[in-house]
């Protein structure tokens, strides 16, 4: 299987100008740039440009694919946006950092799977994950918890003892969707997941109108109209700017801490209770699907029956279905506690049809004796 590779950016706050369209084009011969995105593939060779620092320059967010298993996933925020502070719980060497390029600070989050990455769609999974930049500027930091997660599994299984989980965030229990491909994409296991939602709180309402009013009018006069004067001209991603200095001034609901943070092997551990619970509970409503068809089947047996002659008459282009409704009337005839009569019944119609091989042959295939 030959190399590939996928990048893509994509612009958040603004659309770039004709010129950085044009400077972004030179890149590389394989870019494929718009207004708001840019695409580049590599099935030999690589970018021969550093990804993060073409995302500080021109875009917003930065996903990367390789079909050996990296993925990659970059937001750039405004200086001083991001509060590292909250976020610096969450990091983890190569896998969860923070940096800075120029002016701006980038989040990377990069994992390695070891089985490789397989099949990569040539379509935009960025699209579906951009919100969770304006999430973590909102302090919605359940992106980097499930990071978290999938850093701590990938790390050596004796250390997890030792390894304590950062603050659980809100909400949890209910992801949105693009919480739910951020999952997928970095393939976080649903139960380390569900066992980490166990001590997550509902998420709080969002900030109400009335609540709004009143921080706007903490806001110095000088303030205010800078903010009008920075509206006039247009600058890209005032309004996350805007809502970030109001942030100051609206109180949060306090949130309890919990008093003792569980290890990643006590999440871990839960997690392979809950898989255990759910592999039984599928068990269960198999076996019960399979009694409630069988139920109904009996309803049909002699139609059954018939249609099995009927199938045989047409010849051996149909001996796949005939067999595939002896098997049912097996599964039935066990069911009801009638093997005797069904086997009955099979060596009758192996003495009848004892000239075809190809159907003797299926009916040793499917076991029917």
């Amino acid at each position: 299987m030959s190399e590939y590779q996928y990048y893509e950016w994509q612009t958040i706050d603004r659309l770039l100008t004709d010129a950085e369209q044009a400077e972004v084009n030179r890149l590389s011969s394989h870019i494929e740039v718009g207004a708001s995105q840019a695409v580049v593939t590599y099935e030999w060779g690589d970018f021969k440009h550093d990804p993060r620092k073409v995302l500080a320059r021109f875009f917003d967010a930065f996903l990367y694919q390789a079909n050996w298993g990296t993925s990659v996933l970059m937001f750039r925020f405004p200086a001083g946006m991001l509060d590292k502070e909250a976020v610096a719980p969450y990091c983890m060497e190569d896998a969860i950092e923070v940096s800075k390029s120029g002016e701006h600070q980038i989040l990377e989050f990069k994992f390695d799977d070891e089985n490789g990455g397989g099949w990569i769609e040539e379509y935009s999974e960025l699209s579906s994950m951009v919100s969770l930049r304006n999430d973590v500027l909102e302090s919605d930091l359940r992106c980097l918890y499930l990071a978290w997660l999938k850093a701590a599994s990938c790390a050596d299984p004796e250390d997890w003892a030792e390894l304590e989980e950062p603050p659980v965030p809100a909400g949890l229990r209910k992801l949105t969707p693009a919480l739910d491909h951020f999952a997928e994409f970095f393939n976080i296991d649903e139960h380390h997941i569900q066992s980490a939602a166990t001590a997550s709180l509902p998420k709080s309402p969002a900030v109400s109108d009335r609540a709004l009013r009143k921080a706007i009018q903490n806001l110095t006069r000088d303030e205010a109209d800078d903010f009008l004067l920075r509206l006039a001209r247009g600058e890209t991603g005032l309004s996350l700017a805007f809502n970030h200095r109001l942030k100051s001034y609206v109180k949060s609901p306090a949130v309890p801490e919990p008093t003792n943070r569980r290890t990643a092997d006590e999440i871990f551990q839960e997690a392979e209770r809950l898989a255990a619970e759910e592999t039984i509970r599928k068990k269960v409503e198999a076996e019960e699907s399979r009694v409630e068809a069988l139920r109904r089947l009996a309803n049909s047996e002699p139609q059954l029956w018939q249609g099995v002659e009927a199938i045989l008459q047409k010849g051996h282009s149909q001996y796949a279905e005939a067999v595939a409704q002896l098997v049912q009337l097996r599964d039935l005839a066990d069911f009801q506690k009638t093997r005797v009569e069904f086997d009955r019944r099979m060596r009758d119609l192996r003495v009848r049809y004892a000239k075809r091989p190809a159907f003797m042959e299926r009916l040793n295939g499917a076991g029917l004796k």
